[in-house]
């Protein structure tokens, strides 16, 4: 470090005695920045003569740390405002609806059973995104392990076609076996793409195909449905947090976490055109050579 960049934060402090006690400022060392604690106390020995004593400590990395705690308490607030508006007003809406089926539930009123169903099923996934991005948050800077694909991505296509009886969700092909550098929230990822391809879908029978492609370094996986599409201009802050959460009739929380996560893998996710109609969402993962 430059002594000179160093030393010039500090002239004036040791001749200033009105003002003793911690001071906190940052040097410049090279481009990087590093912060410091300067913290003085008077001192005066037997013969009168006064002076003080200065401790330097280094606080580079607590000032590191904080910054990210302090990201992750904004994250968390987000979190806890999308869940308190969207679990809200589903249970709000079931609610409504089972006062009208006090009594029975007849055929023609089958459609307010349904409707109740759909509003669970949402708050239920609702629930599962926020404790996927609660542990993400929460588990900032974990360990990535090798975790292999075809066991993750076939596990969760059976799981979202389970609960969503209603649409068709395929492989297009076997998996093959490779190796993907993640951890356990892997498989986030793949089912909120999944899930966000059939609740966003507005024809009658959603159909999804999910295909991959393996790679020299990396493995891409694409999700197709045929939905409404997304226009080329919502296609970067779709993923962006609370873009979405409190004026559509999605949370968006679901494609923020499948964000967060593809960025701690080193991977990339973007959107395509399907044809004739739809949308493609492509995750590019490296895999473990």
């Amino acid at each position: 470090m430059d002594a000179v960049a160093f030393l010039g934060p500090l002239s004036g402090l040791q001749e200033d005695e009105n003002e003793p006690g911690p001071t906190e400022f940052e040097v410049d060392d090279g481009g990087r920045t590093r912060h410091f604690d300067l913290d003085r106390s008077r001192i005066a020995d037997t013969h009168g003569q006064r002076g003080q004593l200065l401790v330097l400590r280094e606080i580079t990395e607590r000032k590191a740390r904080e910054e990210v705690l302090q990201t992750q308490r904004d994250d968390l607030e987000v979190l806890n405002t999308m869940m308190r508006h969207d679990i809200r007003n589903d249970l709000q809406l079931a609610t409504a609806y089972a006062d009208l089926l006090e009594d029975d539930v007849a055929e023609d009123n089958q459609a307010y059973l349904d409707q109740i169903q759909s509003a669970a099923t949402e708050a239920i996934d609702i629930t599962k995104s926020a404790r996927d991005v609660t542990e993400v948050l929460l588990s900032a800077g974990g360990e990535t392990n090798p975790v292999r694909l075809d066991t993750v991505l076939e596990a969760e296509v059976a799981e979202v076609s389970e609960a969503y009886d209603s649409g068709t969700i395929e492989l297009r092909e076997a998996v093959d076996p490779v190796q993907i550098e993640a951890d356990d929230m892997l498989e986030s990822v793949f089912r909120n793409l999944l899930t966000n391809a059939v609740e966003h879908n507005d024809t009658d029978r959603p159909e999804v195909e999910v295909a991959t492609e393996i790679g020299a370094d990396t493995v891409r996986i694409s999700v197709a449905d045929d939905g409404p599409g997304i226009p080329p201009e919502e296609r970067e802050s779709i993923f962006a947090k609370g873009e979405t959460g409190l004026e559509s009739d999605g949370t968006g929380l679901g494609l923020y976490l499948v964000q967060t996560l593809v960025d701690r893998y080193d991977g990339r996710v973007w959107i395509e055109d399907n044809e004739p109609r739809g949308a493609v969402f492509v995750v590019e993962l490296p895999r473990v050579s």
